[in-house]
């Protein structure tokens, strides 16, 4: 935690008021000046400032003299509304990008003051803490800073998601432990990876509206006040108003075509896809394409798939297909997930590697699991003692990527997580080369016997093992740095340089 405090004015103030709130709210005005330049203007001469960087409209949208048209076509209608209880409403980027405009007003002149009266402190801390913010932040990567713009009080609860780690006894989130705040404070949210999964770096700053200090919280999760998460829906996250800072970061793209291949021959094999999203978490959509994406790529190469999305479904498909599978079936196992090193969230519960492990210690099949989930390389360690080829999205360190398309991007329509869009693609375009299938098969039976007297070799592995190779090509946060995709076999598969020259032809 790291405890500032400052001090000084930046830019200057135009508070936009008609001659009767002048009048009413010289003392309003008065105490502006105290603190930073303000510039006082009729309605009728506001063309001339609305691009400026803070603006103060006294009034609400049914004030006389061109007040009302200016507040009308700033606020939506539920904040409309909200002025005429005696208020004030924080909007930013109104018309004009970096802009913070607040608008006071009550239903009629008197609320009007008060309002003014009680907000006068809220409104020069709120200039006060986005200068100091936006000064304060080294922007040295792609981040958004959120304001949330209410204060928050004392009375409030202000909490991550989980907090980081978490405690060894903790089984479902949200886990909730708020923060002490001894004085009214504005929130500021900085997400430090706006398109990774979480687990991954956020802070949380809190301003003091008496004191102008602030604390910056070092923390993993996106903010939950008063048990309403904020910022998680994509029209919340990507609506401007919130923003006080955004690089030119917009939401990603996403375009699906109608997948017309047919399935593979049924065989015996088992794929099980294991969404872990809830209510009340980010990327839904992502999550739900990799689920369709990744049912769709292997139910192309014949495998029978299951998609679960609770921890008791988990067990009681696993539970069953011990029993019901053969030593030459092959397990396939997928994982897309919020989650941090060592577990992932799957319907709000915790839910440890060494679970699935011990889930899969009962099979005595060619075993293959695929993670798409923060710091999923943690996973490896364990698995490996059981399963044949573990591949996750990232390493131990960095979170994985939701759908991220920036400009340089090879794969820019891909649908879904970065990481499992494109090892979806590959595998779907690798299952359409039949003759590559078939001799993947006789290397795989060629191979000598393995323990528990499982024959040959899964040829999954060949299938997973070329997938991955260009699957890496087309993540666009591997190729920018930010993640590293990991895989591990209990046999090398080495691909010659001819069969792997220029990858599949699925876009790698």
């Amino acid at each position: 935690m790291l405890f500032h405090e400052v001090s000084g004015s930046g830019a200057s103030v135009i508070v936009v008021a008609n001659s009767i709130d002048q009048d009413c709210n010289s003392d309003f005005v008065d105490f502006l000046k105290s603190e930073r330049n303000v510039n006082v203007v009729h309605p009728s001469e506001f063309d001339k400032y609305r691009e400026s960087a803070y603006i103060v409209i006294v009034g609400g949208n049914e004030a006389p003299e061109g007040t009302g048209e200016i507040v009308g076509s700033a606020l939506t209608e539920e904040e409309k509304v909200t002025t005429e209880e005696g208020c004030m409403v924080v909007k930013l980027n109104v018309w004009q990008e970096g802009q913070v405009v607040v608008v006071i007003a009550g239903e009629e002149r008197e609320q009007t003051k008060k309002a003014c009266e009680e907000n006068k402190k809220n409104v020069s801390s709120l200039f006060d803490g986005v200068e100091t913010i936006l000064k304060a932040v080294e922007k040295d990567h792609d981040l958004i800073i959120f304001l949330w713009p209410t204060p928050l009080f004392p009375t409030d609860v202000i909490a991550p998601y989980a907090s980081s780690p978490l405690p060894l006894e903790v089984t479902e989130v949200p886990y909730l432990v708020p923060y002490s705040l001894h004085e009214d404070s504005w929130f500021f949210w900085i997400d430090d990876a706006p398109y990774a999964k979480y687990a991954h770096k956020t802070r949380f700053v809190f301003f003091g509206i008496e004191t102008r200090g602030y604390s910056v919280y070092q923390e993993e999760w996106w903010p939950v006040l008063n048990r309403k998460p904020l910022w998680v829906e994509p029209d919340q996250y990507w609506d401007k108003a919130f923003w006080v800072y955004n690089p030119g970061l917009e939401p990603s793209i996403s375009s699906s075509v109608a997948d017309l291949t047919k399935p593979g021959e049924l065989t015996t094999d088992r794929g099980l896809i294991i969404n872990g999203w809830s209510d009340g978490q980010p990327m839904q959509e992502d999550m739900s394409a990799d689920e369709r994406g990744m049912k769709e790529a292997l139910t192309k190469t014949g495998m029978h798939m299951e998609s679960v999305h609770t921890r008791e479904e988990i067990q009681y498909v696993l539970h069953r297909w011990a029993q019901e599978m053969e030593p030459s079936d092959t397990l396939v196992v997928y994982l897309t997930a919020h989650g941090g090193r060592g577990y992932i969230l799957v319907n709000g519960k915790i839910f440890k590697v060494s679970e699935l492990l011990t889930l899969l210690s009962s099979f005595n099949v060619h075993i293959h699991v695929l993670i798409d989930a923060s710091y999923s390389g943690s996973f490896i360690y364990l698995l490996k003692t059981k399963v044949e080829t573990v591949i996750t999205s990232t390493n131990e360190l960095t979170p994985a990527y939701g759908d991220y398309d920036p400009a340089d991007d090879t794969n820019p329509s891909d649908k879904g997580s970065e990481f499992t869009s494109g090892l979806v693609a590959c595998i779907k375009e690798l299952t359409r080369n039949k003759e590559k299938i078939e001799e993947w098969k006789k290397q795989a039976a060629a191979h000598d016997k393995v323990e528990h007297e499982k024959p040959g070799k899964s040829w999954y592995t060949y299938l997973l093992t070329e997938a991955f190779k260009t699957a890496k090509e087309l993540d666009a946060a591997f190729v920018k740095g930010y993640t590293n995709p990991d895989m591990w076999g209990l046999t090398e598969i080495t691909v010659t340089q001819q069969e792997h020259k220029g990858g599949c032809s699925c876009g790698g």
